[in-house]
Parts: structure tokens; sequence; C-alpha cells
């Protein structure tokens, strides 16, 4: 990894250690990692030949990860983000809080991860789960123009195409799984 900016909350060296490690195992040395928090549980996106947004030809991956609990204000049968929203309503608006995690992911339905559903337990998990996920495109991308530039790993079972979500679906479960074990 050639730069980190984090301001999600998680330390920057345990969002280090994580993109360090999946990043090993798929052979990548030459991206940048964007981490921040989310008004939902998780989500991604890989630029494999950089962005305008982040300024740079290398390949880019920003991580968005969930904070631990949702805030929302009600006030009778009315909610919101925020407690200006509420302004008008005819009750004085209360903040109810709720955790997030343990929050349930459904891969994409295709093929041998039909029917499932995964538990990530908390933010450390799911970044692990959304890195290897946005990290696989990376590797697809690499793998396809510069053999040179990733491990040389099989695709899943049941994958098609340059970009395959049912690959990066079962590379990040896996993923998630050799975590849990350490």
């Amino acid at each position: 990894m050639k730069r980190l900016r984090n301001t999600s909350g998680i330390p920057d060296k345990k969002v280090k250690e994580v993109v360090d490690w999946i990043g090993g195992t798929l052979g990548l040395s030459n991206f940048d990692v964007e981490c921040r928090s989310s008004q939902h549980s998780f989500a991604g996106r890989a630029y494999t030949h950089g962005s305008t947004y982040h300024s740079s030809r290398r390949p880019f991956v920003v991580l968005r990860v969930g904070t631990e609990t949702v805030d929302r204000w009600h006030a009778g049968n009315k909610s919101a983000l925020r407690k200006s929203w509420l302004a008008s309503a005819p009750q004085p608006a209360v903040k109810v809080s709720k955790n997030r995690f343990p929050c349930f992911v459904r891969p994409y339905q295709y093929r041998q991860h039909k029917g499932k559903r995964y538990v990530l337990a908390n933010r450390l998990e799911t970044l692990v789960y959304l890195a290897a996920h946005e990290l696989r495109h990376l590797w697809q991308a690499a793998r396809l123009t510069d053999r040179r530039k990733s491990a040389p790993l099989p695709m899943a079972w049941g994958s098609k195409g340059k970009y395959s979500e049912v690959d990066t679906e079962a590379f990040a479960i896996h993923t998630l799984r050799e975590w849990r074990r350490q």
C-alpha cells in the first residue's frame, strides 16, 4: 500500500495491518486506500486506473465502514437523521440510538451464494470483508494486464468475466473466515 487516508475512527495501525495482510495475499503493493465512516453498514469502490477524485493514476480503493450505532430522531410517527428536520412536528423530538452490529450480509445471489447470509460482528470484521472484496477487484484488473503484478491465484468456481462479483464475494468470505481463525 502506498498511501492511507483514514477518517473512520478505526486506528490507522489496524487498518494498515488489515489492508497489508489482504494485499500481500493477493500480491498487490502499489495502490492507495481511503477509509472513512458511512451512514450505512458498509460501502466500497475500487478504481482500477485511478480517478480524478484521487488525482493519481495508481489503483485506489475507498472503504466506507458504518459507525457502531445508528442515531435517529423520532417525533410521533416521524423519523429523521437530523433534529432540525422535525422542527414542525407536533411532539418534541427524541434521539434513539441502536447498535448497527452485528449486521447481516447477503452476498451477490448467484451460484454458490444463493440464499446465504453472513454475519459481520463488528467494524473490524466489516473492514476485513470490504477490503478483501475491493482489493480482489484490483487483483482482477492486474491479473488481466500483467501477471507479474498479482499473485497467480485461481478464480472462484462459477465466476465469469473480467470483474466477477461471484469471485470477489467468495474471496471476501474466505478471507473473513481466515481472519476469524487468527
